[in-house]
């Protein structure tokens, strides 16, 4: 779904070699959709517990589901009653949960805002995607997961300084933060937090 960038890499005293894949930044929600009727932030819980989770347990064990088209039907099987807008929540469900599965990696940085405390919890990515129903902080049933190490917790204005717009990333519970005006790169995003 989405084209990670690469760069050459030229070890000291020796010729080109395969390009290094520089890591993607997402933001990413861990809160309930805002097509529920009572939606709850559990970002505080992701961070306290060292992980990045997401919801829609009904579907199951997400790295069982082979494809975007199968994903689809078992969102519409077993969370469709949820979607206010139909197919088209469905859609934007399926696209949100495809990209965690997928194109979130080890070493990518990721973004979670807290909306309960207006923070941001940023970190790192160590983990591939795995499936735990053991709840996090007694509050936060998500089941979808990846080890995070977290390292800042950014207040608005710290957030600003790097996004001086104050705006990145999608209103999806995933999105990746694209190349803008708003931008600052996963590398010096990177070295600010260290």
């Amino acid at each position: 779904m989405f084209k990670r960038a690469s760069e050459p890499h030229l070890p000291t005293g020796v010729g080109p070699s395969e390009p290094v894949t520089i890591p993607m930044i997402w933001k990413i929600f861990a809160r309930e959709s805002f097509d529920t009727d009572d939606s709850q932030d559990f970002a505080r819980e992701c961070y306290q517990a060292g992980v990045i989770a997401v919801g829609w347990n009904p579907i199951g064990d997400l790295n069982a589901i082979s494809s975007y088209e199968e994903l689809c039907l078992v969102l519409q099987k077993k969370c469709g009653h949820w979607a206010k807008h139909g197919a088209k929540s469905i859609g934007q469900w399926a696209g949100a949960l495809w990209a965690y599965r997928t194109d979130v990696k080890r070493g990518d940085l990721v973004v979670c805002p807290d909306r309960d405390s207006g923070q941001y919890y940023v970190g790192k990515v160590t983990s591939e995607l795995y499936h735990d129903t053991s709840p996090l902080g007694g509050r936060c049933h998500f089941v979808h997961r990846r080890d995070v190490k977290w390292k800042r917790i950014l207040n608005r204005r710290q957030l600003e300084k790097i996004w001086p717009t104050g705006q990145f990333g999608g209103r999806q519970t995933v999105s990746v933060v694209h190349e803008g005006a708003d931008y600052s790169g996963p590398r010096k995003l990177d070295r600010r937090l260290s």
